[in-house]
Protein backbone atom coordinates (compact mmCIF):
# COMPACT_ATOMS: atom_id res chain seq x y z
CA UNK A 1 0.00 0.00 0.00
CA UNK A 2 1.18 3.07 -0.84
CA UNK A 3 1.28 6.05 1.49
CA UNK A 4 -1.42 7.72 0.06
CA UNK A 5 -3.21 4.89 0.58
CA UNK A 6 -2.38 4.71 4.27
CA UNK A 7 -3.84 7.98 4.82
CA UNK A 8 -8.07 7.86 5.76
CA UNK A 9 -10.24 8.50 3.49
CA UNK A 10 -12.16 11.64 4.60
CA UNK A 11 -16.19 11.11 4.04
CA UNK A 12 -17.89 14.64 4.14
CA UNK A 13 -21.91 14.10 4.05
CA UNK A 14 -23.94 17.60 3.75
CA UNK A 15 -26.72 18.91 5.50
CA UNK A 16 -30.06 19.73 4.48
CA UNK A 17 -31.19 22.21 1.75
CA UNK A 18 -27.21 21.71 0.26
CA UNK A 19 -24.81 20.04 -2.06
CA UNK A 20 -20.83 19.26 -1.87
CA UNK A 21 -20.58 22.64 -3.79
CA UNK A 22 -21.18 24.67 -0.45
CA UNK A 23 -18.52 22.93 1.17
CA UNK A 24 -15.55 23.10 -1.62
CA UNK A 25 -13.34 24.87 0.25
CA UNK A 26 -12.96 22.40 3.08
CA UNK A 27 -13.13 19.73 0.36
CA UNK A 28 -9.91 22.02 -1.82
CA UNK A 29 -8.12 22.32 1.79
CA UNK A 30 -8.08 18.81 2.69
CA UNK A 31 -7.17 17.40 -1.15
CA UNK A 32 -4.44 19.81 -0.94
CA UNK A 33 -2.98 17.79 2.31
CA UNK A 34 -3.16 14.75 0.26
CA UNK A 35 -6.41 13.03 1.40
CA UNK A 36 -8.93 11.65 -0.70
CA UNK A 37 -12.11 13.58 -0.15
CA UNK A 38 -15.94 12.32 -0.99
CA UNK A 39 -18.34 14.67 -0.82
CA UNK A 40 -21.85 12.61 -2.34
CA UNK A 41 -24.83 14.36 -2.93
CA UNK A 42 -27.59 13.03 -1.05
CA UNK A 43 -30.66 11.96 -2.68
CA UNK A 44 -32.76 14.06 -0.44
CA UNK A 45 -31.40 17.41 -1.17
CA UNK A 46 -31.35 18.67 -4.64
CA UNK A 47 -33.28 21.31 -7.33
CA UNK A 48 -35.81 19.33 -8.67
CA UNK A 49 -38.54 16.60 -8.41
CA UNK A 50 -36.13 13.97 -8.18
CA UNK A 51 -35.78 14.16 -4.51
CA UNK A 52 -39.80 14.08 -3.56
CA UNK A 53 -40.20 10.69 -1.26
CA UNK A 54 -36.69 10.52 -0.67
CA UNK A 55 -35.70 9.96 2.83
CA UNK A 56 -32.84 9.00 5.26
CA UNK A 57 -32.20 5.63 3.48
CA UNK A 58 -31.65 6.87 0.03
CA UNK A 59 -29.03 9.24 1.08
CA UNK A 60 -27.49 6.14 2.97
CA UNK A 61 -27.62 3.89 -0.15
CA UNK A 62 -25.61 7.33 -1.66
CA UNK A 63 -23.12 7.22 1.25
CA UNK A 64 -22.47 3.70 0.96
CA UNK A 65 -22.11 3.75 -2.67
CA UNK A 66 -19.42 6.18 -2.19
CA UNK A 67 -17.61 4.89 0.18
CA UNK A 68 -17.60 1.07 0.71
CA UNK A 69 -15.55 0.26 -2.43
CA UNK A 70 -12.63 1.94 -0.28
CA UNK A 71 -13.43 0.42 2.96
CA UNK A 72 -13.25 -3.05 1.53
CA UNK A 73 -10.27 -2.17 -0.06
CA UNK A 74 -8.77 -1.94 3.28
CA UNK A 75 -8.77 2.23 3.62
CA UNK A 76 -9.46 3.56 6.93
CA UNK A 77 -12.20 6.71 6.79
CA UNK A 78 -12.48 9.63 9.36
CA UNK A 79 -16.55 10.81 8.27
CA UNK A 80 -17.76 13.83 8.63
CA UNK A 81 -21.85 14.79 8.80
CA UNK A 82 -22.96 18.47 8.95
CA UNK A 83 -25.95 19.16 10.28
CA UNK A 84 -28.93 16.54 8.78
CA UNK A 85 -26.19 14.81 6.96
CA UNK A 86 -25.48 13.49 10.76
CA UNK A 87 -28.30 11.09 10.58
CA UNK A 88 -27.80 9.74 7.43
CA UNK A 89 -23.80 9.06 8.33
CA UNK A 90 -24.97 7.31 11.95
CA UNK A 91 -27.10 4.42 9.78
CA UNK A 92 -24.13 4.63 7.29
CA UNK A 93 -21.47 3.86 9.91
CA UNK A 94 -23.31 0.90 11.57
CA UNK A 95 -21.71 -2.42 11.06
CA UNK A 96 -18.94 -1.06 9.31
CA UNK A 97 -16.50 0.61 11.56
CA UNK A 98 -12.76 -0.74 12.20
CA UNK A 99 -13.78 -2.67 15.13
CA UNK A 100 -16.76 -4.52 13.95
CA UNK A 101 -15.26 -5.09 10.73
CA UNK A 102 -12.02 -6.65 12.50
CA UNK A 103 -14.26 -8.82 14.05
CA UNK A 104 -15.09 -10.44 10.77
CA UNK A 105 -11.29 -10.39 10.19
CA UNK A 106 -11.34 -7.45 7.62
CA UNK A 107 -9.52 -4.60 7.58
CA UNK A 108 -10.45 -1.05 7.16
CA UNK A 109 -13.66 1.03 8.13
CA UNK A 110 -14.74 3.83 9.77
CA UNK A 111 -12.58 5.04 12.09
CA UNK A 112 -13.57 8.00 13.52
CA UNK A 113 -16.76 10.27 12.97
CA UNK A 114 -16.77 14.26 13.09
CA UNK A 115 -20.17 15.45 13.70
CA UNK A 116 -20.68 19.16 13.22
CA UNK A 117 -23.63 20.79 14.58
CA UNK A 118 -25.44 17.83 13.89
CA UNK A 119 -29.84 17.45 14.00
CA UNK A 120 -30.65 16.05 17.51
CA UNK A 121 -31.87 12.61 17.80
CA UNK A 122 -34.51 13.83 20.69
CA UNK A 123 -36.15 10.37 21.62
CA UNK A 124 -35.61 6.66 20.14
CA UNK A 125 -38.67 5.77 18.17
CA UNK A 126 -40.33 8.73 17.38
CA UNK A 127 -39.38 11.38 14.55
CA UNK A 128 -38.30 15.04 14.63
CA UNK A 129 -41.25 16.05 13.02
CA UNK A 130 -43.42 14.65 16.33
CA UNK A 131 -40.30 15.72 18.66
CA UNK A 132 -41.76 18.80 17.70
CA UNK A 133 -45.31 18.64 18.33
CA UNK A 134 -46.14 16.98 14.66
CA UNK A 135 -45.53 21.11 12.66
CA UNK A 136 -42.51 22.61 11.74
CA UNK A 137 -40.70 24.75 13.86
CA UNK A 138 -38.37 26.43 11.44
CA UNK A 139 -40.62 27.48 8.63
CA UNK A 140 -39.66 31.45 8.83
CA UNK A 141 -36.62 29.94 6.57
CA UNK A 142 -38.42 27.24 4.65
CA UNK A 143 -41.97 26.71 3.34
CA UNK A 144 -43.33 22.90 3.06
CA UNK A 145 -45.09 21.54 0.35
CA UNK A 146 -46.88 18.27 0.27
CA UNK A 147 -43.24 16.52 -0.81
CA UNK A 148 -40.99 18.98 0.18
CA UNK A 149 -39.41 21.81 2.09
CA UNK A 150 -38.03 24.83 -0.16
CA UNK A 151 -35.89 27.67 1.43
CA UNK A 152 -36.95 31.27 1.39
CA UNK A 153 -33.96 32.09 0.05
CA UNK A 154 -34.08 36.15 1.32
CA UNK A 155 -34.25 34.52 5.23
CA UNK A 156 -31.63 32.31 4.73
CA UNK A 157 -28.34 34.39 5.62
CA UNK A 158 -30.22 35.19 8.96
CA UNK A 159 -30.77 31.47 9.64
CA UNK A 160 -27.82 29.90 8.81
CA UNK A 161 -25.13 32.31 7.81
CA UNK A 162 -25.52 34.85 9.82
CA UNK A 163 -21.85 35.30 10.86
CA UNK A 164 -20.17 34.43 7.25
CA UNK A 165 -19.13 37.81 5.76
CA UNK A 166 -21.89 38.78 3.02
CA UNK A 167 -19.70 38.41 0.03
CA UNK A 168 -19.14 34.68 0.70
CA UNK A 169 -22.98 34.38 1.32
CA UNK A 170 -23.72 36.11 -1.98
CA UNK A 171 -21.75 32.98 -3.25
CA UNK A 172 -23.44 30.25 -1.04
CA UNK A 173 -27.24 31.18 -1.36
CA UNK A 174 -27.73 30.58 -4.73
CA UNK A 175 -27.06 27.24 -5.16
CA UNK A 176 -28.85 26.23 -2.07
CA UNK A 177 -31.66 23.78 -2.90
CA UNK A 178 -35.06 21.82 -1.88
CA UNK A 179 -34.89 19.44 1.16
CA UNK A 180 -37.15 16.20 0.71
CA UNK A 181 -39.75 16.51 3.61
CA UNK A 182 -39.98 12.80 4.14
CA UNK A 183 -36.08 12.60 6.17
CA UNK A 184 -38.14 14.71 8.74
CA UNK A 185 -40.49 11.93 10.12
CA UNK A 186 -37.74 8.92 9.65
CA UNK A 187 -38.03 7.42 13.81
CA UNK A 188 -34.92 7.87 15.38
CA UNK A 189 -32.75 5.58 16.33
CA UNK A 190 -29.63 4.50 19.15
CA UNK A 191 -26.81 2.86 16.90
CA UNK A 192 -25.74 -0.71 18.26
CA UNK A 193 -22.92 -1.11 20.51
CA UNK A 194 -19.63 -2.43 19.33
Amino acid sequence: MNEKDQQPVILLVHGAWHRPLHYRLLIQAFQQQGFTVLAPPLASSGYDDSIDGKTYQDDVKRIHDAVLSYIDGGRKVVAIGHSYGAIPLSVAIDGHSIAEREQKGLVGGFGSVIYVAPTPVLHKGISMYEAAGEHYKTPFFHDVSDTRMPLKLDRVKEAFLSDIDQSIADEIIPPLCHQSKAPSKFLSFAPRKT
